[in-house]
């Protein structure tokens, strides 16, 4: 027998409650999925709008699915489960846990859930199972997750009772409460309930993405945000870092940590000094940016820590990238010779949907004209090579625009990047736009490998007075134009633009 359990990363289809009565089930392909939150409260704050709009949200698309690790899911009252079976023959069960934390399942009995993770929870129904359908496959989920009644107080801008779902995490649910004060402690959050304090810390979620230090709020019943205090222990950091700040310090934070709070550095760290200056002016230490041990330095209260240049040394600058890649931001450039697809490899490279073969570089010049085709104000990264003033666009603030063209297949690594130029990735769209002279302008499937004639035959066909014979493709980012006879293959985003023919007039 294969038992199939999903106890790593469970994908959730939450439903919503219309109203305190119970709603009959409904049939969704070969799945039956009830309608959750029978007995959620019909009362909820009424200064959020959005948290209305969660209790009173029919569709269960309208909430997507979620993906949650099992491990940090705690089961509660409303929590849906469902085992669905192999065989044919067999009917799948649904089950609600209860309020005293149990789990009804008329074959096997009552199966107690209380306070288990769901990791936890889905191996114990799993084992209980095995012995009433011993020889059978199925495989047990969660199938929807509770509304949990989350009290928010202290320095947020609307003070109160939410509901949100319980898979939502603390940062969410003061969203609901109008977001921080501008008095706030960020980092010295703290969520109640269960026989238990958790520490939330805001900033260090936002900056370092650790999920330990926002969790979700099926662990408490209540989020107490404090006043920042005047005396509150902390740390600034300063000098070559993206954002300069002062810092609440909390137990177990080291250097390294403040510095990814502050944005990073802006710049190569091993050649960097890191100076360690105390509350009365002093330099308390000077640590070596190259050397890694630096990072695990515990500041003390009221020091400040300035990034500095070591003698010699100069910044090269920094680019921007954005768009769709893996991590989009400022980064500095380490080396001469930086090139764009080694710009790519350290932001973690295109997303699935990013467009590279459309990727833009915005450069500024220092001989700007205005003239939107002055390919000389075009700086060129590799005199063999011609693709960089292909599409060179100026502004009135000396930015030029140098766009690939999807139809010479670029190197990137021709491109050496310097200093101020930011680089975008377009987001594929899916669609081509067919505009003038045809019959039903507008937007058209995009097929990869089909030429002009099957975008013209989709928007309908040719219009009245259409002049075949000046269509023109245009670049969506440059508005660079080639002829329509020429294009070949059409590519994402493209706009086939079919103008009419000029009224001849006769003396």
């Amino acid at each position: 027998m294969s038992i199939l359990v999903r106890n790593s990363t469970i994908l959730l289809i939450v439903l919503s409650c219309i109203s305190i009565t119970a709603v009959p089930a409904q049939e969704t392909g070969s799945r039956t999925l009830y309608a959750e939150f029978a007995n959620t409260p019909a009362a909820y704050q009424p200064n959020s709008q959005k948290s209305q709009e969660l209790m009173l949200w029919r569709d269960t698309a309208m909430l997507p699915g979620i993906s949650i690790e099992s491990q940090e899911y705690i089961v509660g009252p409303r929590d849906q489960f469902g085992v669905y079976f192999v065989a044919d023959d067999v009917q799948n069960i649904f089950a609600t846990v209860n309020s005293s934390g149990r789990l009804f399942v008329k074959s096997v009995g009552a199966i107690d859930l209380s306070a288990l993770t769901l990791e936890n929870a889905l191996q114990k129904i799993t084992a209980t199972l095995q012995k009433s359908y011993s020889g059978l496959d199925f495989e047990v989920e969660l199938t929807a997750v509770r509304f949990a009644s989350i009290q928010v107080l202290g320095a947020v801008k609307s003070p109160g009772i939410y509901y949100a779902p319980a898979v939502w995490r603390v940062s969410e649910v003061i969203e609901l409460a109008g977001g921080l004060a501008e008095d706030a402690s960020p980092r010295n959050i703290v969520m109640r309930g269960n026989g238990a304090d958790i520490p939330v810390d805001l900033v260090r979620f936002n900056m370092v993405g650790d999920l330990k230090s926002n969790p979700m709020v099926c662990k408490g019943n209540m989020v107490f945000v404090p006043l920042r205090r005047a005396t509150e222990p902390s740390v600034s950091i300063t000098g070559l870092v993206n954002r300069p700040d002062l810092f609440s310090i909390v137990e177990g934070d080291q250097l390294g940590d403040y510095i990814a709070y502050a944005g990073g550095v802006d710049g190569d760290l091993s050649r960097m000094d890191i100076v360690v200056t105390s509350p009365d002016g002093t330099e308390a230490r000077r640590l070596d940016g190259a050397d890694p041990a630096a990072m695990a330095f515990t500041p003390g209260t009221g020091d400040n820590i300035t990034l500095l240049w070591k003698d010699g040394e100069q910044s090269r600058g920094s680019v921007w990238i954005t768009g769709a890649v893996g991590n989009p931001g400022r980064y500095p450039i380490p080396r001469d010779s930086f090139s764009v697809n080694d710009l790519l490899a350290m932001c973690g490279g295109a997303s699935p949907d990013g467009y590279v073969e459309l990727i833009q570089v915005y450069r500024t010049t220092k001989n700007h004209r205005a003239n939107p085709r002055n390919e000389a104000a075009v700086e060129q990264a590799d005199p063999g090579t011609t693709w960089l003033s292909r599409f060179p666009v100026s502004s009135p603030v000396g930015r030029n625009l140098i766009s690939n063209d999807p139809r010479h297949p670029l190197d990137l690594s021709h491109l050496a990047l310097t200093a101020a130029d930011s680089v975008h990735i377009p987001t594929v769209t899916g669609m081509v736009s067919v505009t003038g002279a045809v019959a039903a302008p507008g937007m058209v499937r995009y097929e990869k490998g089909r030429q002009v004639d099957y975008y013209i035959q989709q928007a309908g066909g040719m219009g009245y007075g259409a002049d075949r014979t000046q269509m023109v493709v245009i670049n969506p980012y440059t508005g660079a134009a080639i002829e329509a006879s020429g294009a070949g293959e059409l590519f994402d985003g493209e706009i086939i633009f079919v103008p009419r023919k000029e009224a001849v007039i006769k003396p």
